[in-house]
């Protein structure tokens, strides 16, 4: 990434935290790397492991279905910041160690709030905001941070 294309990025406030939601996902996926001593702090085997692994992922499937269908892309891109500290909100409760069904039922929700699970809305305000020329060849560095748009990263560029 050039520093032309970090100044641009740092310097418009809608790539920036459109950067900063993607390494929110760090985040969120942290459950999943725990899951086994998670699983054992549970007095659980391979099968609750299985199901910790599971809950996050079936939950993204559940969230993206139904925001896909249920919000307008306007909709989704204003709801976005909401969902994304919704996405870790639930995590919190894993803390106070609440029997399996409950954190299945929390990380659930985690999963169906993260919004790198959802479809991207059509022609995606993420790479259009971007002026044209070599500001664009900066974004898809960023994009590595498992933030999605509409558009392939070559197309980006």
């Amino acid at each position: 990434m050039s520093a032309a294309g970090v100044r641009i990025v740092f310097g418009n406030r809608i790539l920036l935290t459109l950067l900063l939601f993607g390494w929110l996902a760090g985040f969120y996926i942290v459950p999943e790397g725990l899951a086994a001593p998670y699983a054992r702090s549970l007095h659980g085997g391979p099968l609750t492991v299985g199901l910790l692994m599971a809950a996050m992922p079936v939950g993204m499937v559940a969230g993206a279905f139904a925001i896909s269908r249920v919000a307008a892309p306007s909709a989704r891109i204003r709801m976005m910041g909401w969902l994304a500290v919704l996405c870790c909100a639930p995590l919190i409760g894993s803390a106070w160690s609440p029997p399996l069904w409950a954190v299945l039922l929390l990380w659930i929700v985690a999963g169906a709030a993260a919004p790198i699970s959802w479809p991207p809305p059509p022609h995606s305000s993420r790479l259009s905001i971007l002026p044209p020329g070599p500001a664009r060849s900066a974004w898809p560095s960023p994009a590595c941070t498992r933030f999605r748009g509409s558009a392939s990263w070559p197309a980006a560029r």
